[in-house]
């Protein structure tokens, strides 16, 4: 019967537990979404996606196109760490674009800071792959500022007037101590 309890209930350890739960979660990270409504109107804007406390480690960032009233012009995306004072970009701050994707299009961070994000249309068939030895995504880990909020921030351009578009965005993390990651 406890074996059936663990199995029916959520996990409640950290990935620094040293138990079974600890080992899955460094191995495969905990799971958080969030969809969030770009409209800006002729103009850059920044959405707040995850609030981040503490140390976490971020095995995936990526997202999709799910809703697209307008989408003719979008560019410049990417993603940032933002504690209201200082940004830290997580990819290139320039070069990515969704102009005219379609719903399901696809992006995903799958290089270090100096590589705009990978961003898929579904227009026609295609593959992303990673560099030889490495892994699909790119880890990397976080610290919040202490005593204030700390986000992951999707920041897009547009010359739409408005932007009307849908995007759900998707992020696997590991807690290192107290961390944690929550969706705004």
């Amino acid at each position: 019967m406890a074996y059936l309890n663990f199995l029916l209930r959520p996990f409640k350890g950290t990935g620094s537990s040293n138990d079974a739960e600890g080992a899955i979660i460094r191995a495969g990270g905990k799971h958080v979404d969030k969809t969030i409504t770009l409209s800006a109107n002729n103009t850059s804007a920044n959405v707040n996606v995850f609030l981040v406390t503490g140390v976490c480690k971020v095995f995936d960032v990526h997202g999709e196109i799910i809703v697209k009233t307008t989408l003719t012009n979008c560019t410049n995306v990417y993603f940032d760490l933002w504690d209201g004072t200082v940004s830290v970009p997580l990819t290139k701050t320039t070069t990515a674009s969704m102009s005219g994707f379609n719903v399901g299009a696809f992006f995903i961070k799958d290089a270090d800071v100096t590589t705009a994000l990978t961003i898929l249309n579904n227009n026609q068939c295609r593959i992303n792959e990673a560099a030889v030895g490495a892994k699909e995504g790119a880890p990397f880990i976080t610290i919040a500022k202490t005593g204030v909020a700390t986000y992951i921030r999707f920041n897009y351009t547009t010359t739409d007037a408005p932007i009307n578009a849908e995007v759900k965005i998707d992020l696997t993390w590991a807690d290192i101590d107290s961390g944690i990651v929550t969706a705004v």
